[in-house]
């Protein structure tokens, strides 16, 4: 079994990946820069101003969707939590403490809950101490922005099994809301589990496509649903023996279906067979006749 601890060590370790914490409710990016810290069952990675705490044993799902682009595809690993009871915004409020801060020296500091969450995640503010009487005197407001602008402190994005924390001076607020319900609905979940922080390692389309792709294929193969695994390495293995076959899939197997054809362009330098473009991704036919108009191959 592949141990999800050290898999997550790596990837806290490797560069140019970027995390995140939250969920469509509220979300903070971070990446890391440095080396990788043990806190009992916890991670800690930092980067200047922020840092990132991670529980250890936090599950993975590996995943890939396909992009706008029409010869692209996304990709990056949910860490996800049980789902939890809805919650809507609520007024700003100050908080006795925050027994969860990273670093223990902050765990008394003034905090304050800002309201947006959605029972996932929940965002939080730590002031400096030139800013605790602004905070203070919007307890009792929601969420607006334009008056957040001017406070500094630390920003936080705490879904329980992973946190950020980033020290922010006066200027846009770091923490991203959404406002939309849910996770994507093109992100392939497992039942049962909801995402509340991802990671992104570089694109194989950036640099390094073939060596990133491969990385990236083990941790699907050991994090990724073994469903859509399973069904990928069927169309791949009949796209080598240049075959057809049409393949009866749900929205996600379709998307696995036409993720496949769309790296089988990336690591070929060669269209898909026409059938298989023609029956499960147009704009990719579309885009491969106007990059070449010859060359699309039929089964």
């Amino acid at each position: 079994m592949t141990d999800d601890r050290e898999t997550l060590a790596g990837l806290l370790a490797a560069p140019g990946h970027v995390w995140s914490v939250g969920t469509p409710a509220a979300v903070m990016a971070f990446t890391p820069a440095g080396p990788v810290m043990r806190a009992g069952r916890d991670l800690i990675a930092e980067a200047g101003p922020a840092r990132l705490r991670i529980a250890a044993d936090a599950p993975l799902l590996a995943f890939e969707t396909i992009s706008s682009t029409p010869q692209g595809w996304t990709q990056g690993i949910a860490i996800c939590a049980p789902p939890a009871p809805k919650a809507k915004p609520q007024p700003i409020r100050r908080l006795t403490s925050d027994p969860h801060a990273i670093r223990a020296e902050d765990r008394d500091a003034p905090v304050f809950d800002m309201g947006q969450g959605d029972g996932m995640v929940r965002v939080l503010f730590r002031p400096d101490p030139d800013s605790l009487p602004a905070i203070q005197a919007l307890c009792g407001q929601h969420w607006a922005e334009a008056a957040l602008t001017a406070l500094s402190g630390t920003w936080i994005t705490d879904a329980g099994i992973a946190r950020i924390e980033r020290w922010q001076p006066p200027g846009p607020v770091p923490v991203l809301i959404l406002g939309t319900a849910g996770p994507s609905r093109a992100t392939p979940l497992r039942a049962g589990e909801t995402p509340v922080a991802h990671v992104f390692p570089p694109h194989p389309m950036a640099e390094d496509g073939p060596a990133r792709h491969r990385a990236f294929q083990a941790l699907l193969a050991a994090h990724g649903r073994a469903d859509l695994w399973r069904l990928k390495q069927r169309v791949l293995a009949l796209l080598r023996e240049g075959r057809f076959e049409d393949i009866a899939a749900d929205r996600h197997g379709t998307a696995t279906i036409r993720v496949a054809l769309r790296q089988h362009l990336f690591l070929t330098g060669a269209p898909p067979p026409q059938d298989w473009m023609a029956r499960y991704d147009r704009p990719l036919l579309r885009a491969c006749a106007t990059i070449a108009k010859t060359g699309i191959t039929k089964n």
